[in-house]
């Protein structure tokens, strides 16, 4: 499991798939210096993305593993339940990765880079996945800022996500992209808003 921040003995909390309804379960300690971890499989008619999100809030680093299809560009967006002016990392076939701010059903423009590619390993099984890294709040135009208040405080984050028809970046398809809310934090935990092609299903656990 990919989560390199979470070496600690503090406390963890880790959103793992569950079957079942929508629903949250968190064992809830008081908050303090913490690593925050999400883990999710986004789903979509043309293929799936597995997400993990480790957000350190004593280093203020935040490390992102995607993976999906080796032979596709796959895409996460954050803070946005729409397309335009969100902010999203795009993965494509090779090993690269770039960061765009999204247009309105377009692909939007290049954002000038604030993440490390760690690494990116093609296990043979037709996926690959990419481990990233990036500040909590790089400070550069349009790059996303990790709400760390609303991370700590369980406050619901708005994502979408999207794979393509092929290598190219270009247009998804009707039914290869989705969206959803998820929460890193203690509290009552709103899961997600309704998607038409997928579900993320969630469920929280605090980790020692």
């Amino acid at each position: 499991m990919f989560c390199p921040l979470a070496r600690s003995p503090r406390s963890v909390f880790r959103v793992v798939p569950a079957l079942g309804a929508l629903v949250g379960v968190v064992l809830v300690s008081p908050v303090r210096a913490a690593t925050w971890v999400a883990e999710a499989d986004l789903t979509t008619a043309g293929g799936d993305i597995s997400l993990a999100v480790s957000v350190d809030d004593v280093s203020q680093i935040v490390a992102i593993e995607m993976t999906g299809s080796e032979s596709i560009w796959f895409s996460v967006g954050f803070g946005g339940s729409v397309m335009a002016d969100t902010y999203a990392i795009v993965a494509h076939p090779g090993g690269t990765v770039e960061e765009r701010k999204l247009g309105d059903h377009t692909p939007g423009v290049p954002l000038s880079p604030s993440i490390t590619l760690d690494g990116w390993s093609t296990p043979g099984n037709g996926m690959a996945t990419f481990e990233m890294s990036r500040a909590i709040d790089p400070g550069i135009p349009d790059v996303w800022v990790f709400p760390l208040a609303d991370i700590q405080s369980g406050t619901p984050i708005p994502i979408i996500w999207a794979v393509g028809q092929g290598a190219p970046f270009t247009y998804h398809g009707g039914g290869n992209r989705s969206s959803g809310d998820v929460a890193f934090g203690p509290g009552d935990i709103v899961a997600t808003s309704p998607m038409s092609w997928g579900r993320v299903k969630l469920l929280f656990r605090e980790v020692e």
